[in-house]
């Protein structure tokens, strides 16, 4: 069996899991392109794909918006949220069960390419396969805790899951350089998604601009829930913290909202 129709197998098993929201993370200059437009549209093809796609994850803001995260920023992550019914009438294009910009790194046998691990133009409650496939509910999904039931029989079945549960062995045993997008479900659209979120989280130093006042971005997106992330570090360190650490602070707001 291909990857997705154990997904689409184990999605008919799978009613009791509810859809966790969708996040797309971005900086400060590419919010403002979407406030400017009211869309979320790629400003590039995206590189592994060579296509114009716009990226979510499921339940996790999980793009980095670092490349050396170690580095200071002052451009540092916003978050948007999205109840997944609100994306209902865009059709996804793939759902990937990791980063599909760090497939490269993972360490999958030779001969198996990205297509391998990707379930193409899927309906939503395809997230809910792969979830009982590798995690078998959001709570362990949100804690990165990877738990495949009778892995041998699903492995028979469907080779690449082999695959993938080797991958998780190697990330366990710091065999390979990855962060929190290996345990991320990635949904990729194409074309433009609407600006409406059900939240936008900021770092504490833009929530506290007039701009998103009353008088101005609520008036017109009133139905928007600012919150933001961050307050008493991004104090304490005069407003220049590392990347990495406005990555967990903005990770662990979204989270509290998601729980």
């Amino acid at each position: 069996m291909k990857f997705k129709e154990i997904i689409d197998e184990q999605a008919v098993i799978a009613e009791e899991i509810e859809l966790l929201p969708l996040c797309h993370t971005t900086t400060e200059g590419f919010f403002l392109n979407i406030y400017d437009s009211k869309t979320i549209k790629a400003e590039k093809q995206c590189p592994v794909y060579n296509e114009f796609l716009v990226y979510f994850f499921y339940g996790k803001p999980s793009y980095l918006v670092e490349k050396e995260l170690e580095n200071y920023t002052d451009d540092p992550p916003i978050t948007l949220i999205y109840n997944v019914n609100d994306l209902k009438n865009h059709k996804i294009k793939r759902i990937v069960p990791f980063d599909s910009g760090g497939f490269s790194r993972y360490k999958i046998k030779r001969g198996y390419d990205l297509g391998n691990f990707t379930h193409d133009s899927p309906e939503i409650i395809s997230l809910k396969g792969i979830i009982k496939l590798l995690y078998q509910n959001n709570e362990c999904y949100l804690k990165d805790q990877v738990d495949i039931k009778e892995p041998e029989i699903l492995a028979k079945k469907c080779w690449p899951i082999k695959e993938m549960e080797k991958l998780y062995k190697r990330v366990k045993l710091g065999e390979i350089k990855s962060g929190k997008q290996v345990y991320s479900i990635e949904l990729q659209y194409a074309g433009e998604i609407e600006f409406s979120p059900k939240y936008l989280i900021l770092p504490y130093t833009f929530f506290t601009s007039s701009f998103w006042s009353e008088e101005d971005f609520k008036k017109q997106f009133p139905d928007i829930i600012i919150d933001y992330y961050g307050q008493k570090e991004i104090a304490e360190a005069n407003g220049n913290l590392e990347a990495f650490r406005y990555q967990q602070l903005m990770r662990d707001k979204v989270f509290d909202i998601i729980k």
